[in-house]
């Protein structure tokens, strides 16, 4: 909603970094942050001119200086710990409020060891305290917040210092990226943390809780794409690779699409599927066409976008997955909790009214308004796995391996460390 709009560079655990993942084995090597020379490197030092030539940097790049100044600290942090010995709390049944044993122990002790505990509170007893502290851990950590030390919580507890280190390395580089490609209002759809963030004039203007795809059907990582329409009342066709793994299967099965409100054509013909031998129909004989409506798989909004990969961002019928710690659950598009609010601001910049778009959108009919060029908003799908959240670093699961492969290069002789990746 509009009036969660935050407006300053306290940007939390979305995105924090801001830059264009890697495609797989693309080499590229770049200067490292120092946090102390990194706004002279952006803006130039006191005095200088600026080659004619030389584009002027966007108003989103202080943001994102701060967001790598605030990494790069937390990076020289770990590293001064790699060598120092640490806890790791042992893996067994799930803890929680009112267990007693040497577990317990183990376990405040790495969270006095993280900070989320103080030096005396080390106990065998698994109390209310020690349910908050796990409680503030999972929030910044961005697991379901539940006080229970179950797998997922216990996985990110024993996070090896070279984990840490490499999801900050990574996502640096990651930053770096994005500083040449940033504008003044942009899209950051963030995977490994489902979140979102809309940036305007440099600021961020709204934060979005985010569904995007699974493993299997992962959402493709977009450079420089752009929202071209918002699509008012959009109509469902089941995309190719939904319709090979899901529906042809039901339909073989059950005689159903599992779409409600849909109509099925067999080569060019509608059909009733209860009545159909689908055990030698090929998907790609087969359309099925979702209504418009609340039902919709689409919800009530669409964002088409310029890729040739027919990803698109949109609502949904079931709100419900926004509340979930697991949001990687699409079939690769975009799905945004906010849509509305998102729709207003687009239609808003391109002059249309909030009236026009209730008025269209209340007739239930598909109804597409464009957005003239010059207020089309720029997109970039971003993987970032460590982002900054105030004064705490958040990080997220590396749900698509991407970082696997990666190698910051050593430090050189000449001073700071220079960053080489292999991105997958």
């Amino acid at each position: 909603m509009m009036e969660r709009l935050i407006g300053s560079c306290t940007v939390l655990g979305l995105l924090a970094g801001l830059a264009v993942p890697t495609l797989a084995n693309e080499q590229r090597e770049i200067e490292a942050t120092d946090p102390a020379t990194v706004h002279e490197d952006v803006v130039g030092a006191p005095g200088e001119v600026r080659a004619l030539d030389e584009p002027a940097p966007s108003l989103s790049d202080p943001l994102i200086v701060h967001w790598i100044e605030q990494l790069q600290t937390e990076l020289d942090r770990v590293e001064t710990q790699l060598e120092q010995p640490r806890t790791t709390v042992p893996a067994g049944a799930t803890m929680r409020e009112g267990d007693y044993g040497p577990g317990v122990d183990l376990l405040t002790r790495r969270l006095v060891e993280l900070g989320y505990l103080g030096e005396g509170d080390v106990r065998p007893v698994f109390d209310a305290d020690l349910t908050a502290a796990i409680e503030r851990f999972q929030t910044d950590t961005g697991l379901h917040v539940d006080g229970l030390v179950g797998p997922q919580t216990l996985a990110e507890l024993n996070r090896s210092l070279e984990d840490t280190r490499l999801s900050l390395l990574w996502t640096i580089d990651q930053m770096q990226q994005l500083r040449a490609e940033a504008y003044d209002d942009m899209l950051l759809v963030n995977v490994p943390s489902t979140r979102s963030l809309l940036i305007e004039d440099g600021h961020v203007a709204m934060d979005i809780t985010t569904a995007v795809g699974r493993y299997t059907r992962q959402t493709p990582l977009l450079q420089n794409d752009r929202i071209i329409n918002v699509t008012l009342n959009p109509r469902w066709s089941v995309p190719s690779t939904i319709m090979r793994e899901d529906v042809l299967p039901l339909l073989r099965a059950e005689g159903r699409t599992g779409v409600y409100d849909a109509q099925v054509f067999l080569g060019g013909e509608e059909v009733d599927p209860a009545e159909v031998d689908w055990s030698e129909i090929q998907p790609w004989q087969i359309y099925i066409r979702q209504s418009p409506g609340d039902h919709s798989a689409l919800g009530r909004y669409l964002f088409s976008l310029t890729n040739d990969q027919n990803i698109f961002i949109h609502d949904t019928n079931h709100h419900g997955v926004f509340q979930r710690a697991n949001r990687w659950i699409s079939s690769g598009c975009i799905r945004v909790e906010d849509a509305r609010d998102l729709a207003l601001y687009l239609i808003r910049r391109a002059g249309y009214t909030d009236e026009e778009l209730d008025r269209r959108l209340a007739s239930g009919v598909t109804q597409v308004m464009p957005l003239p060029e010059e207020f089309q908003v720029p997109v970039f799908v971003t993987y970032f796995t460590a982002t900054p959240d105030g004064d705490r670093i958040t990080y997220h699961r590396d749900i698509y391996d991407r970082t696997l492969g990666f190698q910051p290069v050593p430090p050189l002789a000449s001073g700071g460390p220079e960053l080489r990746g292999d991105g997958s």
